[in-house]
């Protein structure tokens, strides 16, 4: 049996029917696309194994060393060269020193990166050190970030020239070229 209905009625519930219908499709449209709009960008791991901050011996710096571990969720990149970039600031947030590796440095399925840096002056006595590893153009980001706050450590550490820029499970170089 038909109802009848004014046709302000009938027009009224079909401008509400399709709001309605249009708000329900846009809403799902907008969950589905932000649910595939996030790139996977850890490829790999990192995990903050170390870290110490303290006076140099024979000079006039404060040396920073940062250990991090990593594993490669993304076989593809294994034996590939990625490189990886420490942010040093103060505890205020004011930014002290950016280094990363000069030539980047080949990844294995897992092991450790160790960053060091020459902060100028002894006055320093806690920073906090951002490391994350990123394409070899130091332009995309390939892993998650790790933090620390450090603080002075009162043994010094004996200074030394940066080595080799290949770091692997067994041997970790200083990353010791500033960012411009």
């Amino acid at each position: 049996m038909p109802i009848n209905l004014s046709l302000n009625y009938k027009n009224i519930l079909l401008i509400s029917a399709t709001i309605f219908a249009g708000f329900i499709l846009l809403n799902g449209v907008g969950i589905i696309s932000s649910a595939h709009a996030q790139p996977n960008t850890q490829k790999i791991t990192l995990t903050m194994s170390s870290t110490k901050l303290a006076q140099s011996a024979n000079d006039t710096t404060t040396r920073l060393k940062a250990v991090v571990g990593y594993v490669t969720n993304d076989a593809s990149l294994i034996n590939t060269k990625v490189n990886g970039i420490m942010k040093v600031s103060s505890l205020n947030g004011t930014s002290l020193k950016t280094s990363s590796f000069a030539n980047g440095f080949s990844v294995n399925k897992s092991g450790t990166i160790t960053f060091t840096t020459s902060l100028p002056g002894k006055s320093i006595h806690s920073v906090r050190v951002d490391v994350g590893l990123t394409d070899l153009e130091k332009i995309t980001q390939i892993s998650n970030v790790v933090n620390a706050n450090v603080n002075l450590d009162v043994t010094p550490i004996a200074s030394k020239k940066a080595s080799s820029n290949s770091p692997s499970a067994t041997k970790s170089p200083s990353a010791t070229k500033p960012l411009l």
